[in-house]
Formats: structure tokens, sequence, C-alpha cells
């Protein structure tokens, strides 16, 4: 099939047993003269469609260790490969969208300080800050954001860099601030594939290196605003259970993150491939897994968080959210 239809494909459970659990992995094989021929005709280098590709074998291999059987069942994932919207910019992944609607950010004029509050109407959230619903715990006292400007006054329910909504609502003077981030704006979605360690300055060089990349092939699309992730690493209870060098940690500290309704699962899965079904079993082979095993056998739950970080955001390895600290009361 051409590759311009495989993102319209509806998704269908495949069957575990070979050889049909391999039938996607052909469907995407026959679509690979067609995703080359478009890279070609934005003179995307090779060398970046090779690497795009890759990640289908990289798929077909989790498969087979979660399985023991070969297959494939990213299909719906891997459609966005396919259909020349997600690239792999060095260590990263990267598509061209438009920022969800959680969160808005605003700066300050005098200080440059960033500043998020939570959107209304999206998401309510527990007494802890978190969103109603993380780790299957909803709060009877719920309580769902607010957020109003006016010529005089900002006002609303402030977000944590760390990923938490603070309950309280605070106020701020209007003429001091200005919105530079909104639902809907212009975004890099980054993601990070499997392979190789979370290198922190190979993290850094594909955030610049994908600005120039979306820039020169897509002069098309709007300028991005933010990069934007969803993942399991930036939750900031890593920055307890990992010492402070870890690319985990540094890697959060260069994003502003803000909750969102998840689970302890995505994090197991991608670490150790499946949520173990016994922890006190499970390998330890790895700092990591031996303090996700530790700190979730204390009676501790992990979850994930979605951040932020501003294209004009200062260097990296500035921790430009972290080191500016958030004064709700000013």
């Amino acid at each position: 099939p051409d590759y311009q239809t495989i993102a319209a494909w509806p998704f269908v459970a495949q069957p575990l047993d070979p050889p049909t659990s391999l039938i996607p992995a052909l469907a995407l094989l026959a679509g690979i003269p067609g995703i080359r021929q478009a890279h070609a005709s934005r003179r995307i280098p090779e060398s970046v469609t090779r690497s795009t590709l890759f990640d289908m074998e990289v798929w077909i291999r989790t498969f087979h260790r979660q399985h023991r059987k070969w297959g494939l069942s990213e299909l719906n994932w891997l459609s966005h490969h396919w259909n020349g919207r997600l690239f792999r910019i060095g260590r990263l992944q990267f598509m061209h969208g438009n920022f969800p609607d959680a969160v808005r950010v605003f700066k300050r004029i005098a200080t440059g300080q960033i500043l998020a509050f939570a959107e209304p109407g999206k998401t309510r959230y527990r007494r802890d800050g978190l969103a109603d619903g993380t780790q299957d715990v909803f709060d009877p006292q719920a309580w769902s954001p607010t957020l109003e400007i006016t010529s005089t006054t900002l006002s609303g329910h402030p977000v944590n860099p760390l990923g938490y909504v603070n309950p309280k609502p605070i106020s701020l003077p209007s003429s001091e601030w200005i919105q530079i981030l909104a639902p809907g704006d212009p975004m890099l979605d980054m993601h990070i594939p499997e392979g190789g360690a979370m290198e922190f300055e190979a993290c850094g060089k594909s955030l610049r290196d994908a600005l120039v990349f979306f820039d020169t092939h897509f002069p098309e699309k709007p300028a991005a605003k933010t990069f934007f992730c969803k993942t399991w690493f930036f939750d900031w209870q890593f920055q307890q259970i990992l010492p402070p060098t870890s690319n985990i940690v540094l890697v959060q500290h260069e994003f502003y993150r803000y909750p969102i309704v998840s689970n302890e699962r995505e994090a197991f899965r991608r670490v150790f491939g499946r949520m173990p079904e016994n922890l006190h079993a499970a390998p330890r082979d790895t700092s990591l897994r031996r303090a996700m095993l530790d700190f979730t056998l204390a009676g501790n739950h992990l979850r994930c968080a979605a951040g932020f970080r501003l294209v004009d955001a200062p260097t990296w390895g500035s921790a430009p959210y972290q080191t500016q600290p958030v004064d709700f009361n000013a």
C-alpha cells in the first residue's frame, strides 16, 4: 500500500501466534519505497530515514521479549513514522503538532520567570495536586481549576514545575505577565525510543537539531513554540530514588512538568518489558530497576507526567524551571 494510507488503517488486535503476528511488519515493509521517496522529496538525509524506520525492528524485538514469539503489535504507533510525521533526530524522536490543552503558560515581563496555570474544564485534581484518577485513586473532594485574566489581575491555580497543581489559587497583576504558550500553539512532540542510555548531552543536541530539521525540511509548518513530552520518567519521585547525576533526573530538570492521569505500569513496562507478576522476584540487574523495585515494595507508586520546554529557554543544562523558584504568593 501507499505509505500515505497507513495512518488511516484501523487498529486490529493481532493474534500472538506466528506467522500472522508478523503481518503488520510485512505491510510496513511494503511501504518503505514510498516513505523513502517522500523523504527524498524533502531532502531529508538518508541517515534520518534509516534511524526513523529502525523503530520497527525495535518493536518487533520488544514483542519477542514480551511474548517469546516474533510479531509486531505497534502498527498504530509506527504509522506516524510511515506517514512522514515522526522523525528520529539523534537520540530522540519528534513530531510537529499542537500543544495540549491542560495548561496555559505566562512569563513575568521584568524577570523572565515562567509560570504555568492549569486550564479549566479539562482535568480535575485531588487534594495532593495530582490528576484525579492517578493510580486509580479518586478523591471525593477533587476540584476543578480556575483561570481568569482581566485588565488588572491574572488569577488561577498555578502548576509547580515538579508536576503538581497547587490547590490554592493565586492572583497576580496581569500587567506584569504576558501569555507565551496556549493550548493549540505549535510544538514539537518529543518521544524517547528504546535503545541506549538517555545521555544528557545527546538529548540536548537532539532538541537543538530538531528545531533546525523542521525549519529546513518543513518550512510550511509554523515554528514550534515549545517542546512537549508525556513520559514515565518525568515523575518527580525519581529525584528521590536516583542520584542527582542520573540522566533521568538531569533531563527532568530541563522541563516544566504537570500532572496527568497515569499509573506505574508504563514505567515498569518500559524498564522491565512488562509489569512483573512478582516484584520480589523481578530482576535487579540495573540501578534503575533496583531503585524502582525498592520504592514500590516500600508501598509507594510511580506515575507519569507531562512537561514542556520552551524553545527559547536558557541553555540546555541550566535547569531553567528547577532553579527558578515559583513564588505562589507573588
